[in-house]
């Protein structure tokens, strides 16, 4: 089964001790079957090591340690596991990180989840139309399956006629979906009420509540306007489009393990490019400027809490029905 993957995908590699974020910290990683019988056959220093830090009942997985730190990060920030044993000795989950999946009845995507800093910049600065044009991983020149709806979102996202706003709109027109048309606040408590995995999001959260004044009762759509609209942010906040459309539209069509969700999840991604751009405004109210890292540092922390939380992801969802 032939895999595909955004052209940007390429250009991941993982920046290690220079990551500000670390994935090895604060995650619990699992370990899957293989790679724990191969971990339960290292001998000497290692291999005590490995089995005093693996909690072997129900799933395999790394004790966390002190700041919930994987027992494996050494003080430079590197894998002791690679540098000790080899980059093949990683387990399934360290492996992939940040790639996603997702299967279809006769191909597969590939993509670069950005939880990851690293992928993020990488995605965030991806020019259209590379941001949306999907080549084989292994390089052939085979035909890239793609349903008629995300064809043709994409198409529209390549309409540099249109603005941001009107793609959103024709998005979900063309996906059967219908965005809630909800306050500033209301979706500010819905977020707020989610599960919390970083108190950084939840500052930002309230550094938006804090900004919106008089304007709190003003929908999503129409507050968030403004930075849609954004000489500097328009086209960055198009590639993000494009990166929920990729990721969220696949389990909403006929193989995907969410079938018949097509229009929610396509309300789901506007809805994040709205919330993103809100954060983005409420910095620019509060500081006056908008830094890149900054940009990348509100979508990471946006993926991290409601990608990476099946119960936030489904919830927001439902909320998008």
């Amino acid at each position: 089964m032939q895999t595909f993957v955004p052209k940007y995908y390429f250009d991941f590699k993982c920046i290690a001790d220079q990551c500000k974020h670390n994935c090895c910290i604060g995650w619990e990683i699992d370990i899957d079957d293989d790679t724990y019988e191969k971990y339960r056959a290292v001998s000497g220093k290692m291999g005590e090591r490995l089995a005093r830090h693996i909690e072997a009942e129900g799933d395999p997985h790394f004790k966390l340690g002190n700041d919930e730190r994987c027992p494996f990060l050494n003080e430079k920030n590197l894998c002791d596991i690679i540098t000790e044993l080899s980059e093949a000795s990683l387990c399934q989950v360290c492996k992939d990180h940040p790639r996603f999946r997702n299967y279809f009845d006769e191909h597969i995507e590939m993509g670069l989840g950005i939880t990851c800093e690293e992928a993020a910049r990488i995605v965030l600065s991806s020019e259209l139309p590379d941001a949306v044009t999907l080549v084989s991983l292994d390089g052939s020149d085979s035909n890239v399956p793609m349903f008629s709806e995300r064809f043709t979102v994409f198409d529209v996202l390549l309409d540099f006629e249109m603005t941001l706003p009107e793609k959103l709109r024709v998005a979900l027109h063309i996906c059967d979906g219908e965005f809630q048309n909800k306050t500033v606040s209301e979706w500010i408590t819905i977020y707020s009420e989610l599960e919390l995995l970083d108190e950084a999001w939840k500052s930002e959260l309230e550094l938006l509540k804090d900004e919106i004044s008089d304007d709190g009762n003003t929908p999503l759509i129409d507050y968030a306007k403004s930075i849609l609209l954004h000489s500097d942010l328009s086209a960055l906040l198009t590639r993000l489009f494009a990166y929920f459309l990729y990721r969220h539209l696949a389990d909403g069509i006929d193989g995907g393990d969410d079938e018949g969700t097509l229009g929610p999840r396509a309300a789901f991604c506007v809805l994040s490019v709205l919330m993103i751009a809100s954060v983005f405004k409420a910095h620019l109210e509060a500081e006056g400027k908008l830094t890149d890292e900054q940009i990348v540092d509100i979508a990471r922390m946006y993926s991290s809490e409601i990608e990476y939380s099946d119960e936030n992801l489904d919830k927001l969802i439902d909320i998008c029905r």
